[in-house]
């Protein structure tokens, strides 16, 4: 299969609406389920995408949807722009079905794009960036209306910024945002004082999906964390209590 740096400038421009239109193939998936795709595949141009789109929809193996594509980008004799857009087309599909956040689905394929597309977008993105997230940010005690447990919040109040971000490295970032959407106002701020500003708006995004949870999620969801932070205790990657 042709290199990625063998592609022209002109083959990767013509690539780059692909970028949009696997974020927007990630957005219906995350907000009205992979279903919904069946619909979505049916008004795209490509027969390759229907086809991958399609075997996801039909709950098809990844590795099995993976191994077709590949099949048919080696056995098809495409070349530049058709080739390179049919290797996107198809890590879009497989990052959608992995169920990878769109933001990182974007940066993956601009990536295959190169360098400069990822900084271009990135230099963009980042212009409203932080009133984008202040915004969330003070939304956010509304947003976290079921209770925490004690023993969580007491635990955590404890820890120092360091050892959270420790924590945070270890943790399932689905799990930490059903945990987040269940702190108090004050435990929430600081949990998300000790992440990036990119990673608190995919986190609010997350949660705004979740919509209501029940309690018994939300305390499984902390009881995880808590079961980290006590392995970390016992070898002494967290050493640093308030």
């Amino acid at each position: 299969m042709q290199n990625l740096s063998s592609f022209t400038p002109a083959q990767r421009d013509a690539c780059l609406p692909i970028v949009s239109l696997m974020v927007e193939c990630a957005n219906v998936a995350r907000t009205e389920g992979v279903l919904a795709l069946e619909e979505w595949q049916a008004k795209q141009e490509s027969k390759f995408l229907r086809f991958l789109v399609m075997l996801m929809v039909d709950g098809t193996d990844p590795e099995l949807v993976k191994g077709m594509g590949k099949t048919l980008l080696e056995s098809g004799g495409h070349e530049g722009e058709a080739l390179l857009s049919r290797m996107m087309l198809l890590e879009g599909v497989l990052s959608v079905q992995w169920g990878e956040h769109p933001r990182y689905l974007e940066d993956k394929l601009l990536c295959m794009l190169g360098e400069s597309y990822l900084i271009k977008r990135s230099v963009i993105q980042s212009l409203d960036a932080n009133d984008k997230f202040e915004q969330q940010l003070s939304t956010l005690e509304a947003q976290l209306a079921l209770p925490n447990s004690e023993a969580f919040h007491d635990l955590f109040a404890k820890l120092s910024n360091r050892d959270i971000q420790q924590v945070l490295r270890e943790i399932d970032q689905f799990d930490f945002t059903i945990a987040l959407k269940g702190c108090a106002g004050t435990l929430a701020k600081k949990f998300v004082d000790n992440i990036s500003k990119r990673l608190g708006a995919v986190i609010m995004e997350n949660m705004a999906i979740l919509g209501p949870l029940r309690d018994e999620d939300i305390l499984n969801a902390q009881n995880k964390m808590l079961d980290i932070v006590k392995k970390m205790q016992e070898t002494g990657a967290i050493v640093c209590l308030n």
